[in-house]
């Protein structure tokens, strides 16, 4: 092998090894939701259970028990949600292709009570195009889907709590406002 093709394979096998650690770290912040998906319409699970927390910003966080991401993000989103449940703020937990008695066994073993809709068949996490796991979303009060993030987030972050204030923060009263005639 030449040392000039050596030299590009070793670069772009480090390239690889860079991207992949960034890709498995906690992402540090949640990204707006690109206009695509914040269009998309959750499926019928869902809709149903945004709609019983009407008013409310909600966190979203698409799992599996056999992801080992999701299993470690899993006690900071139960912290999240307690911290947070009195300032309006909604986590719901969605197990993607996982059996509910499994389900079930490993919440229990974490010690994590957090509202489950069941994703069996992945009707769901197609519907709102999750690809990859775990994938957090997350819906303003009026429930538009305003953030995004693919992989595990540090919600203890200042910039992700940051980013939750805004939204459950109420939009300021619009004034009633007469136009001249």
């Amino acid at each position: 092998m030449s040392p000039r093709l050596h030299r590009s394979l070793c670069l772009g096998l480090g390239f690889i090894a860079v991207a992949a650690g960034h890709a498995c770290a906690a992402s540090p912040a949640l990204k707006p939701a690109a206009a695509r998906e914040a269009a998309a319409a959750p499926g019928p699970g869902l809709a149903a259970a945004l709609q019983r927390h009407r008013g409310q910003a909600v966190v979203v966080n698409f799992w599996a028990t056999w992801c080992e991401p999701c299993r470690q993000e899993m006690p900071s989103l139960q912290k999240l949600a307690r911290r947070l449940e009195d300032r309006g703020l909604v986590v719901l937990t969605v197990a993607v292709n996982d059996r509910e008695a499994q389900v079930k066994d490993f919440l229990w073993e974490i010690s994590v009570d957090l509202p489950v809709l069941h994703d069996r068949e992945q009707a769901e996490s197609r519907a709102l195009g999750v690809r990859v796991l775990p994938t957090t979303l997350v819906f303003d009060r009026s429930h538009r889907q305003r953030l995004r993030a693919v992989g595990a987030v540090e919600w203890e972050a200042p910039e992700v709590r940051a980013q939750l204030e805004k939204l459950m923060t109420k939009p300021a009263a619009r004034a009633n406002r007469r136009l001249p005639n």
